[in-house]
């Protein structure tokens, strides 16, 4: 009965092995054929770096932040409500600050109707495609292929795992230790995420860039989007989110989730498989 048990950790271990090596190979392949691609610099829109760095959620935050230093909407406890536009706002508004704009005059969204709306909009799907086709962001097939087999990956880790329980504590212990190994590993060290190597650079060079440099720096740029001047163009919200607002009230109001900060995979999702 032992030899039996043992054969059948031995298998569950080389199936499980082999579908990490799977995936890592999977993303290392993904990596290097972005890697061969041309270098584009990073993005100049505090909205398509607001997606970059925070999928949806970000930029919805973002673009909220926006049009509450333009004076476009008002933030209170129950919501932001679109107002009209005054002289010292922009005299135009990208397409994903004009999808709450067309809600109408006087009409109060909360930041999760926001975020629903830019969620399904197609300024966020022109955002998201431009993302793609400069590298920054994986593109829809290789995240379907990876996909596959992270939750191919998963599978074996179930199953393994269910074995062991449904056997009995101590004859399959080491199958239960196979099984909690596929998935710690796959989470360590096959992650996909949403962004490329080259999109993880651009975030990282912008954050650097943000943080060590004063307004006068930013002006310079042969990216005018990107100028400082005030931080109405919420570039510092796009890069680090919410947390850069400094009016604390108005930080509440565009993010009352408080603990989330904008964060991290909306949108895009961070991917799935042995786990998730």
């Amino acid at each position: 009965m032992s030899v039996v048990m043992g054969t059948g950790t031995a298998v569950a271990a080389l199936l499980i092995g082999t579908s990490l090596a799977a995936l890592i190979g999977f993303r290392r392949r993904a990596g290097r054929e972005h890697a061969e691609r041309p270098a584009v610099p990073p993005p100049g829109d505090p909205l398509a770096v607001a997606l970059l760095a925070g999928g949806t959620q970000r930029l919805t935050h973002t673009v909220l932040f926006r049009l509450h230093a333009g004076g476009r909407i008002v933030s209170t406890k129950r919501g932001h409500t679109v107002q009209p536009p005054r002289d010292a706002g922009p005299a135009e508004w990208a397409d994903a600050e004009r999808v709450l704009l067309r809600r109408g005059l006087g009409t109060t969204l909360t930041t999760a109707k926001a975020h629903e709306a830019l969620t399904a909009s197609a300024a966020a799907e022109r955002l998201t495609s431009r993302l793609v086709a400069d590298a920054f962001l994986w593109d829809a097939e290789t995240t379907r292929r990876w996909r596959r087999l992270a939750l191919g990956h998963g599978a074996l880790c179930v199953a393994a795992l269910f074995l062991a329980i449904v056997t009995g504590p101590e004859p399959y212990a080491p199958l239960a230790v196979v099984a909690v190994t596929g998935f710690a590993a796959r989470y360590a060290f096959a992650r996909l995420g949403r962004l490329t190597p080259a999109g993880r650079s651009a975030l990282k060079s912008l954050r650097t860039e943000y943080e060590s440099r004063n307004d006068s720096h930013w002006a310079a740029l042969d990216r005018p989007g990107l100028h400082l001047g005030t931080e109405a163009n919420g570039l510092g919200v796009a890069l680090l989110g919410t947390k850069a607002i400094a009016d604390a009230k108005i930080r509440r109001r565009i993010n009352p989730d408080g603990g989330s900060n904008s964060g991290g995979c909306g949108g895009g999702g961070c991917g799935g498989g042995c786990g998730g």
